[in-house]
């Protein structure tokens, strides 16, 4: 299974959608979890953090967030979301205007001959069904594979009920920002504005896997790193790290004093200006 064209970054092929590094989601052990709503800085100054259940036609899970923004952290536990291991990880990518997705399926399906999985996500809140976001990825038997990633966007229904007209949704770019505000009907102040980079550790079949979904969702590939003009996803070839998420760089709105904080065992997160560095272990 290869390509049969150049990937995205050929131009001259095709205009690449643009897209960003949405959330994503990692497998911690129980005793970090437990203790990641412990700093009052990350809680009250940086992020929102809730933790939720969600149920959906797919899965059904509960889960903490470190939510900002233009961007969230998921945490689970091998307990809270059933068939992943600690270490495991995924990453949520997002369009920012609606029909880019299909564009992006459209591509994959006449250009790879891998096979890939379009879905609508449906959520079930108060015994009512939601259109949620579609989801394109490649197709894999195991479903709750050690590293995942797809690319998400909001269903036109899912962006009326929250408050969109139907001119915005046809021409305007909707940020995260502005999903959540409007469906909310609130405005975010958190310092956490998006996921600017982040530091992977995975062994050689999970990068061939990566590498062909990163490229069919319009990154470049340079040494040792995936990218567009909004995110950057380094790796490392490793044969045995068991964490595969090792670095995140979140961009903060607000300037912070040089400081480190310490969650569990497992995460150290480095404040520095504008910059938080999350480190895993």
């Amino acid at each position: 299974m290869c390509w049969i064209l150049s990937p995205f970054s050929s131009l001259g092929q095709r205009e690449n959608p643009e897209i960003y590094l949405n959330h994503i989601y990692v497998v911690l052990d129980s005793a970090t979890y437990q203790h990641l709503f412990d700093s009052s800085v990350l809680t009250k100054e940086i992020a929102y953090s809730i933790q939720n259940s969600t149920q959906t036609n797919q899965n059904s899970y509960t889960g903490k967030y470190i939510a900002g923004k233009n961007g969230y952290l998921e945490f689970f536990t091998p307990t809270s979301h059933s068939g992943l291991s600690i270490g495991s990880i995924g990453l949520g990518f997002m369009t920012l205007k609606s029909n880019d997705i299909k564009k992006v399926k459209q591509y994959w399906e006449n250009n790879t001959q891998d096979s890939i999985s379009f879905q609508t996500v449906e959520a079930y809140e108060s015994a009512k069904t939601r259109p949620w976001y579609y989801d394109l990825e490649l197709y894999r038997i195991d479903s709750n594979a050690a590293m995942k990633a797809w690319l998400m966007e909001n269903t036109n229904e899912d962006l009326r009920l929250a408050g969109f007209s139907e001119q915005e949704i046809e021409k305007d770019k909707i940020s995260w920002q502005s999903y959540i505000e409007r469906q909310n009907k609130t405005t975010l102040k958190k310092a956490f504005n998006r996921i600017l980079s982040i530091q992977l550790s995975i062994d050689k079949s999970e990068f061939k896997y990566l590498r062909k979904t990163l490229l069919g969702f319009g990154l470049i590939q340079s040494k040792h790193a995936f990218y567009n003009d909004n995110i950057i996803v380094k790796y490392k070839i490793s044969s045995n790290s068991s964490i595969r998420l090792k670095k995140l760089e979140m961009e903060l709105s607000e300037t912070f004093a040089k400081t480190v904080l310490t969650i569990g065992d497992s995460i150290t997160v480095q404040l520095n200006g504008k910059r938080a560095i999350w480190n895993f272990k």
